[in-house]
């Protein structure tokens, strides 16, 4: 009969409870690649949360920050999983929060151009369904800016693409729409959209 120690198995060294430094040092096991990504997105989360927790706080400045550096771990998280070969396993939903909140934290520090450009890479995402409503906020960005007429298009373009049971969205937008045409004075096309 063979003996473990002859066949390459050792034991476990016994403890001494008098000594805590003969205690078995635990390896430390390498985390897989899922892992690794799944530790990122948990990151960029925990930036977003930040971002959005600075602007309640009314400072502007860390949000933007923070929404910022979110973005560029999201990013570096899908150059990584296109390098993996697993560009499928990108959490949009994920993609679709980063790109939101980042245009919010450029409207919110009025930096229009660049909320508007977060907002169009979203609407050129075909991944995402609702994201024909962010014409709403592109709109409210041209409103505030007095272009009223990009507004009035891109309010027309959200109530086009809103469904009609959404019928509250519908009238919103609609009087988003009147406003829009009251500013500009054609007081006959407000009271038609009215």
């Amino acid at each position: 009969m063979k003996s473990n120690a002859s066949a390459g198995f050792k034991s476990k060294p016994i403890p001494d409870p008098r000594n805590a430094s003969s205690k078995p040092i635990e390896e430390k096991k390498e985390k897989t690649e899922e892992e690794n990504f799944k530790g990122l997105e948990e990151e960029v989360h925990r930036l977003l949360e930040e971002s959005a927790t600075s602007k309640v706080s009314k400072d502007l400045n860390d949000a933007l920050q923070k929404a910022k550096e979110a973005a560029a771990k999201e990013k570096k998280i899908r150059q990584l999983r296109e390098n993996a070969g697993t560009l499928d396993q990108v959490n949009i939903d994920l993609t679709f929060y980063v790109f939101y909140n980042l245009a919010n934290m450029y409207h919110a520090n009025n930096l229009h151009q660049e909320a508007l450009n977060s907002y169009t890479i979203i609407l050129k995402n075909k991944q995402y369904p609702q994201a024909s409503r962010l014409r709403v906020n592109m709109g409210n960005i041209y409103f505030e800016q007095k272009k009223y007429d990009q507004a009035i298009k891109m309010y027309n373009m959200a109530l086009d693409s809103t469904t009609q049971q959404n019928k509250d969205m519908k009238l919103k937008i609609k009087k988003n729409v009147g406003l829009a045409y009251v500013k500009q004075k054609r007081f006959g096309k407000a009271i038609e959209v009215y």
